[in-house]
């Protein structure tokens, strides 16, 4: 509720709005810019902490699962039609959506409209693609497509604030998505089968806080342009859930299933079975187009540095501050490992170690 009064006071001043987006796109290079102070800062945090000492707050899910093995994965996201609070209408847009929206295969409105209801036009077009769908690589395939199709209406947005709004609905199709295959995976395959995905899945919300501040950092420092990056980061990764859960629907339903190539960048962890973030590897493409990586070890200690590619799934490490060297060997969807090569005494770190990080975020 803080949130969206603020959000509201930004769209009663222009000249506020004007003076946090200034302040918004600085701070976002020093999140984005050669491991960012903020990222790192999380990141040696967490390798620092056992998962005892972690407080609630860093490790509490932004959408609770549900105890019941028959509830929803993804809590559908508490929207009040944001697009009418930005246009001022407190009671909210329309939530009609006509027969041409209904059909996933229409075409979205060519142009931004702030006071339209994307939310429910979005659930809408998701609940269609399933419909009309003969197969889950079809479905996917149209999604990507309708996913393309609002990026490219919301391309339109020129203010932070509208920047912000956007980047959400851009998420909440993915999300949506994830909701529709939990729904049939819930109710098609095995008991046992759909226990461990749960859990897998219960984790997983319970690592995307700490996941977020360990990309892009926490919110007190990121100004204006915050949400529009932890929505950025969210559809990322609820995208990769999408995929994984649409594989294991396929194997119960005997359907042939290709997943799509795994881009080397993402967020890997070693979870240890739990929703606590033991260990983490980030690999990410830097504010200068440099290749970053962020990686916490638990009890061990922290490495900010950049990499290179070697081919074969294998990437080059060196340290910012040139102590410390490895090779990362990225296993598609199945995680990464790292293995040090070069450490000077002292840092935590010893030639040798090898360290696994097996969960895809």
């Amino acid at each position: 509720m803080d949130m969206k009064r603020e959000r509201n006071r930004e769209r009663r001043s222009g000249t506020r709005v004007r003076s946090i987006l200034t302040c918004g796109v600085l701070t976002g290079v020093m999140v984005l810019s050669a491991c960012g102070a903020a990222a790192g800062t999380a990141a040696s945090s967490a390798a620092a902490q056992t998962p005892a000492e972690k407080t609630a707050d860093e490790t509490v899910s932004t959408a609770e699962v549900e105890s019941d093995a028959e509830a929803s994965l993804v809590s559908d996201n508490d929207k009040t039609s944001e697009s009418a609070q930005l246009s001022g209408d407190s009671e909210g847009a329309s939530g009609s959506v006509s027969s041409e929206e209904e059909d996933s295969t229409g075409e979205t409105s060519a142009e931004l409209d702030l006071s339209h209801d994307y939310s429910g036009e979005i659930k809408s077009k998701v609940a269609s693609t399933a419909t009309h769908s003969a197969t889950l690589q079809e479905e996917l395939r149209k999604i990507q497509k309708l996913s393309e199709q609002y990026d490219e209406v919301f391309s339109a947005a020129q203010a932070q604030v509208e920047l912000n709004f956007v980047a959400e609905w851009s998420y909440e199709l993915w999300d949506d998505e994830l909701n529709s295959l939990w729904g049939r995976f819930r109710e098609s395959a095995p008991q046992s089968t759909v226990d461990r995905v749960l859990k897998e899945q219960r984790n997983w919300n319970a690592m995307k806080k700490e996941a977020v501040i360990l990309n892009i950092g926490p919110a007190e420092d990121g100004g204006s342009m915050y949400p529009m990056l932890e929505s950025g980061y969210l559809k990322g990764i609820t995208k990769n859930r999408v995929y994984l859960l649409a594989e294991e629907l396929a194997a119960v339903r005997n359907e042939r299933f290709t997943m799509p190539e795994k881009d080397i960048y993402g967020t890997y962890v070693d979870n240890q079975g739990t929703g606590e973030i033991y260990s983490s590897l980030v690999l990410r493409q830097g504010w200068e187009n440099d290749n970053e990586a962020l990686i916490s070890i638990h009890r061990t200690g922290s490495l900010c540095g950049t990499f290179s590619e070697r081919g074969k799934g294998t990437l080059a490490f060196v340290s910012d501050d040139k102590k410390t060297e490895g090779i990362i060997t990225i296993d598609g969807w199945k995680g990464a490992s790292f293995e040090v090569t070069k450490a000077e005494a002292g840092n935590g770190f010893q030639p040798g170690d090898t360290f696994r990080f097996e969960f895809v975020l």
